[in-house]
């Protein structure tokens, strides 16, 4: 007897969570194109939509498996690029500096080791291939 009301919930669940979406996408926009935001989430919702027809959806869970290897290295490494700077960060000096290659190459490798890599678990290992990579290329880079 709780289908109908299960249906409901994940509908509004389902809802809620594209409308903040499509908001977020469209205040992204129109900050990158100094555009209003109203026609920015109308494009973001076309674009969506575009996106949906091309074939999107018939391959989600993959997109989702890539997702899940490739953005934990990002999250990985900007924390722990924050805690081995702190004072560089309070001090508003860490936005002054250069692009941090062992970063960029760390998120790449990461997201690369984490989608190649047939053992473990996909998230975990990209994430230590990140870090390995942002310590090696920093002392590279240090010589």
């Amino acid at each position: 007897g709780l289908t109908v009301p299960a249906l409901i919930a994940l509908g509004a669940n389902i809802w809620t969570t594209n409308d903040n979406a499509l908001y977020t996408s469209g205040l992204g926009l129109s900050n990158i194109t100094k555009v209003r935001k109203k026609p920015m989430v109308v494009i973001a919702g076309i674009i969506w939509y575009c996106t949906f027809l091309s074939g999107l959806y018939d391959n989600f869970v993959g997109w989702l498996n890539f997702l899940n290897a490739a953005l934990p290295p990002v999250g990985a490494l900007i924390s722990l690029d924050f805690f081995l700077h702190k004072s560089d960060y309070e001090s508003g000096e860490e936005a002054k500096k250069e692009v941090k290659w062992g970063s960029v190459i760390g998120v790449i490798c990461g997201a690369l080791a984490g989608n190649l890599i047939p053992g473990g678990i996909a998230s975990i290992n990209a994430m230590i291939v990140a870090v390995i990579c942002y310590f090696v290329v920093g002392a590279i880079a240090k010589d």
